[in-house]
Formats: structure tokens, sequence, C-alpha cells
């Protein structure tokens, strides 16, 4: 959002596709800024009571006592 923001986006399509079960998903963004330029960006969605939510996660503390997973293969 800091990237992209204060540039007067709007909205013109919005296209979500389920992914993972029948509450997470992914939303395609077609949108325009202030100068007619178009742009498209995909970001992760879930849906909560009806209500579809951008997922945001930038520098998300885990907690201490949390193990972390491992992609080395056993």
């Amino acid at each position: 959002m800091a990237e992209k923001g204060d540039r007067g986006l709007s909205i013109v399509d919005a296209r979500i596709e389920i992914t993972m079960g029948p509450d997470v998903g992914s939303v395609e963004l077609a949108v325009r800024d202030r100068s007619g330029r178009d742009a498209r960006d995909t970001l992760a969605v879930v849906r909560e009571k009806s209500r579809w939510n951008v997922v945001v996660f930038v520098d998300r503390p885990s907690s201490p006592d949390k193990p972390t997973s491992s992609t080395v293969r056993p």
C-alpha cells in the first residue's frame, strides 16, 4: 500500500478465485490511476462472515515460543 498508495487508484474490475477451500483465495484487481494508466495486481484474500478481506503480512513477528517450519527434506 505504501508503494502504490496516494495515486488516486480506482478499481475497475475484481475477480476472486477460490484456491484453498471455500474461504481462501486470490483476487486479481484491475485499477486505473488519476492519469488514466491501468495496472493489475493479485492479492491473497480470506472470507470472514460473508466478506472478503485482503491478507496483509508486513514484518509480522511470530510468537517466540512457536516452532518454525523447515524447508529441509528429512
